[in-house]
């Protein structure tokens, strides 16, 4: 199954937010024509609380808020 973004944002640093349904959360810098995905670890109590991104902001100070599927 193909990951359904639900949420894409850019933030001040030209980065690329995008928040999938199921497959977490892809950062993408095409300047180095790079990604690197970020999931839930139970092991990780930092990490995504779950790997349902359904929305993204960054906020003037240039935080990048994430909103998951029912875990905040």
């Amino acid at each position: 199954m193909k990951p359904s973004i639900n949420a894409l944002v850019e933030d001040q640093k030209d980065h690329v937010w995008a928040g999938t349904f199921g497959s977490g959360l892809v950062e993408i810098l095409f300047a180095e024509n790079k990604a690197t995905v970020y999931l839930h670890d139970p092991n990780q109590p930092r990490s995504l609380s779950n790997d349902y991104i359904l929305s993204l902001w960054v906020d003037r100070s240039g935080l990048l808020w994430i909103g998951t599927y029912g875990e905040g």
